[in-house]
């Protein structure tokens, strides 16, 4: 029997040809994957008419847009850095001045509205009645003077006595609302809901107030005003009275604020600014249950300032950072305010305007720019991305209200 092998020669041309049919195939070319931009969306309301930049911390432009802004502003922007520069530009035809604000190394994403919205409760306008009240039995006293008022937005009201009683005419925002009364001498004060348009309460019902004079730092010598408003009802601000005004108290024979102790107040909003030597104002907000009576404000100690040239600005904070910072400048034309992270101390704002390339600023110089003003400002539980993100968000501030705020002004 003869047994067939197959030689070496011949696998070794079998394998030959078969790797040569193999190779005869189209080889496909190796697949690219897309390139992806990223993007940081924005929708924000409240534009204005004038012009919108926005820069990366390069300073590259990654959007530059010219009003008037009827709609929201709405883009995708194509960048990979999430924090920018926006920079928004007004010119106002009657004072021929150009107001800018730019506001450095934001997360615009959490932002809805461009303006930055006031720590206060909102008050609106409420149709109103005019109505009465009579205060019976009040002892007319030297210095008299007297606060009433139902609602702390949009509020009237006037006195006069016929013999002993006080007539007070007011704005009345509705029958729920509480008529609050107060008298600084003697520092009587009382709350009364209306039953009748012309409605009557006796002197001796009233009750006393508390009187505060407030501790401030040695720098501050006077304190320049002062209001105090009662939030009735944390769900529905319509119910928001103005407890203490210093407008109507500025004579020296009161004390620096007179509240009522009522339970019917569930808080307390406080806002009061100081002003002292060196042109230097504090300022301090409070929203809560009760009132302090030591003002903790700043004063020039909080920082070193380095340089407050136009070409070169730069400061150190000593103990504690604010939650941000902003520096004015101005010169016969701008009047230009920069927001910045307390992280971030040192720029040149000589150089920083014309790189924007700004079409409304194009044919304006920046000779004579120089510094006018420094605020520091320290809120309570914000940082500087967190405050800005809140502040330019009113959703936001619908949710959660600011406890406490330091802000502190250098005029130069």
């Amino acid at each position: 029997m003869k047994i067939f092998t197959l030689s070496a020669l011949s696998l070794t041309l079998i394998c030959l040809f078969s790797c040569k049919k193999d190779h005869d195939k189209p080889v496909a070319p190796p697949t690219v994957p897309p390139t992806v931009i990223p993007t940081v969306k924005i929708s924000l309301t409240n534009v204005g008419v004038g012009e919108i930049i926005v820069t990366e911390p390069t300073g590259n432009i990654v959007l530059d847009t010219l009003g008037p802004f009827t709609e929201p502003l709405i883009a995708s922007l194509k960048t990979a850095y999430p924090l920018l520069n926006i920079t928004s530009i007004q010119y106002d035809t009657t004072t021929k001045n150009y107001t800018v604000n730019t506001y450095r190394s934001v997360d615009l994403t959490g932002w809805t509205s461009l303006n930055q919205a006031s720590y206060r409760v909102p008050l609106m306008y409420i149709p109103y009645s005019n109505d009465t009240m009579v205060y019976t039995h009040v002892p007319i006293t030297t210095n008299f003077n007297a606060l009433a008022n139902d609602f702390a937005g949009n509020f009237g009201f006037g006195y006069g006595f016929n013999g002993t009683s006080l007539v007070v005419n007011y704005f009345n925002h509705g029958k729920s609302n509480y008529l609050y009364m107060l008298l600084p001498n003697p520092a009587l004060y009382s709350f009364h809901i209306p039953k009748v348009p012309v409605d009557t309460l006796d002197y001796s019902q009233m009750d006393t107030a508390v009187r505060v004079t407030f501790i401030k730092p040695d720098v501050y010598s006077t304190i320049s005003s002062i209001e105090l408003d009662g939030v009735m009802d944390t769900a529905d601000f319509t119910k928001t009275l103005l407890l203490y005004q210093s407008f109507y108290f500025n004579s020296s024979s009161y004390p620096d604020l007179e509240y009522p102790r009522s339970s019917l107040v569930k808080k307390k909003q406080l806002g009061l600014t100081a002003l002292g030597n060196g042109n230097i104002r504090g300022d301090y907000y409070s929203y809560g249950d009760s009132i302090t009576t030591t003002l903790p404000l700043t004063d020039e100690s909080a920082y070193n300032l380095i340089s407050n040239q136009a070409n070169n600005f730069s400061l150190k904070f000593v103990s504690s950072k604010p939650s941000y910072y902003y520096t004015r400048w101005r010169n016969a034309a701008i009047n230009w305010c920069i927001y910045s992270s307390p992280d971030s101390t040192a720029f040149d704002p000589q150089d920083m305007l014309p790189a924007l390339k700004s079409q409304l600023l194009k044919t304006q110089s920046l000779s004579g720019l120089s510094l006018q003003q420094l605020h520091l400002e320290s809120v309570t539980a914000f940082d500087y991305a967190g405050l800005l993100s809140y502040t330019h968000s009113p959703a936001l501030m619908q949710k959660r209200r600011v406890s406490s705020a330091v802000g502190f002004t250098k005029t130069f």
